[in-house]
């Protein structure tokens, strides 16, 4: 009875953790109907004996931003004398704490030398947000008042006003979303407290963990745990004692691996991009999995065992130190799921220089990865039956998901060796039937975008490399979208070919704020970087499409 109380406990935390991610994905892409500027936020004013008063009305879930708000009067600035107390917010959309308004507020201005009898003509400028997450652009509004009366007003339509306009966001913002985009993850880590980011990321790390990345993690561990050469099965203690050292393996790897890309620059990213080292972390799965279907038992010699038993001891299992060593394997395997947050962090380590703090939320977001396996270590002591031959089906059925996995490691390299891209000797290449100017430097780069910005066309932008396997998928998966295909056809498409990785190409990534491939950097047609836009890593085509 016990027994079954125990799976059944089990099966309930199993079901539980995966509503939770159904739940956080659906919910990140839920569509809203947002309210137009002019209906959201609605403007007034008067001249009274005590001064002009302007009212700033916000309608039910939106809200202003205190700083955005500017009032002229024949384009001369003006100043307050009385404003309205506002609230203190953590903003999703800016990731740092800003003053906002909500509801109706009112601004106070003394005015001096007034024509007498003439109309007084305002501008105001006022920017805000929905509390569902899109944020609108800035918003320029003329009001013309008759002098000691109500306004007479006209409303301009709502324009952008300057450069730092924050791209409008159609779907609800949620940690899911924002692992993806390494911009956002970099102004978030600049702008909150040490303690708030550990605690961030250690979540992030949690929702990292149920991605196509490590999920395969799972079988891994459990085959150490169980894939014992004795047939015993291992105490609660040692078991997760096991696990703590396979997590401790993985978040040492990532912090190690996060600095020394910072100090490094982007060489040492592109050596765990390279087709060849893939092949190896293949060959390394395919090669456990022999072990577990039987074939041969690894076993190291007895002079070595010897050794690490007079070190370590005996243990009943697996080793600490080999589990270790495995957990940090496991995160360079783990790496494609992360291209975006660890490029996010490093971004703000190269800006800071602040490689402890980096290297700690690294640590920090990999135990939150390795959550998932502690809790299965925990509870699989509870649930496993008595040794038998029921253990040699779960090294079988954990040899069949090595082969899965090792399959979806290598499929990026089959598939750029299938269909390669094709290059012509005009500094072209054809990607998808669509051609693509290449550029190696960073004066070729800029020639390019001239000339897009002279004809007023946008411009895309994509960093690449041949020994990078997720450029290859990025070509393959999202650019040959044919919707994608379909909306690129207006832009100037650009390659930024990082193959042979020299100073010229060092020094374009540093001034891109880049570590290596793959990137996309959109232009509008003013030759302006749409900064919300920019893409670190693999990117799929719904997303970019949506970029677009």
């Amino acid at each position: 009875m016990m027994f079954r109380a125990s799976i059944l406990g089990w099966r309930n935390l199993i079901y539980i953790l995966g509503y939770l991610v159904i739940f956080t994905n659906c919910w990140s892409v839920v569509a809203k109907e947002f309210l137009s500027p002019e209906k959201a936020f609605t403007i007034s004013a008067e001249l009274q004996q005590d001064g002009l008063k302007v009212y700033f009305d916000s309608v039910k879930d939106y809200y202003l931003y205190q700083e955005s708000i500017t009032v002229q009067i024949d384009h001369k600035k003006i100043s307050p004398v009385e404003v309205a107390k506002p609230h203190e917010k953590f903003d999703d959309n800016f990731n740092k704490i800003v003053k906002t308004y909500t509801g109706k507020v009112v601004y106070l201005f003394h005015i001096n030398d007034l024509p007498p009898g003439a109309p007084i003509e305002l501008q105001v400028v006022v920017q805000g947000c929905a509390d569902q997450g899109i944020c609108y652009p800035p918003m320029s509004r003329i009001i013309r008042i008759a002098q000691y009366g109500k306004e007479i007003y006209s409303i301009d339509p709502a324009t952008p006003e300057g450069l730092d306009t924050m791209k409008v966001k159609l779907d609800q913002t949620s940690w899911w979303q924002i692992k993806d985009d390494s911009n956002a993850l970099s102004a978030f880590l600049e702008n909150t407290s040490t303690s708030l980011l550990l605690l961030a990321f250690f979540i992030l790390g949690v929702g990292l963990a149920f991605t196509p990345c490590m999920l395969p993690m799972l079988p891994i561990l459990s085959s150490i745990i169980f894939g014992t050469t004795e047939h015993h099965l291992l105490s609660r203690r040692k078991t997760v004692t096991l696990a703590i050292s396979y997590i401790l393996g993985m978040a040492f790897a990532f912090s190690l691996a996060g600095m020394a890309t910072a100090w490094f620059g982007a060489g040492f990213a592109a050596i765990l991009q390279n087709q060849w080292v893939l092949l190896s972390f293949t060959i390394f799965m395919l090669f456990l999995a022999g072990s577990l279907f039987g074939f041969y038992e690894l076993k190291i010699s007895s002079s070595w065992q010897s050794m690490i038993n007079r070190w370590m001891g005996k243990y009943q299992g697996g080793s600490f130190a080999g589990v270790f060593v495995l957990g940090g394997l496991s995160s360079l395997i783990a790496s494609p799921c992360i291209t975006a947050p660890l490029a996010g962090v490093l971004t703000f380590i190269a800006k800071s220089g602040e490689v402890q703090q980096g290297g700690m939320i690294l640590f920090v977001m990999a135990c939150g990865m390795g959550l998932p396996l502690l809790l299965f270590a925990i509870g699989a002591s509870r649930i496993v039956p008595r040794a038998g031959p029921w253990m040699i089906r779960v090294q079988r059925f954990f040899g069949i998901a090595l082969v899965i996995l090792a399959a979806w490691i290598v499929s990026p390299v089959i598939n750029s060796w299938i269909m390669p891209s094709q290059k012509s000797f005009d500094g072209t290449k054809i990607i998808a039937q669509l051609p693509y100017r290449v550029v190696t430097n960073e004066n070729d780069l800029k020639q390019l975008l001239d000339v897009a910005k002279n004809e007023q066309k946008p411009a895309l932008i994509t960093f690449y490399a041949d020994w990078c396997v997720s450029c290859k998928e990025l070509e393959l998966r999202t650019l040959a979208d044919q919707r994608v295909k379909e909306s690129l056809s207006r832009y100037e498409r650009i390659e930024v070919d990082l193959s042979i990785l020299g100073v010229d190409q060092k020094n374009l990534l540093k001034n891109y704020g880049l570590f290596g491939p793959p990137a996309i950097i959109i232009l509008d047609d003013r030759g302006i970087e749409k900064k919300s836009a920019r893409s670190v890593g693999f990117i799929s085509a719904e997303r970019l499409r949506d970029l677009l």
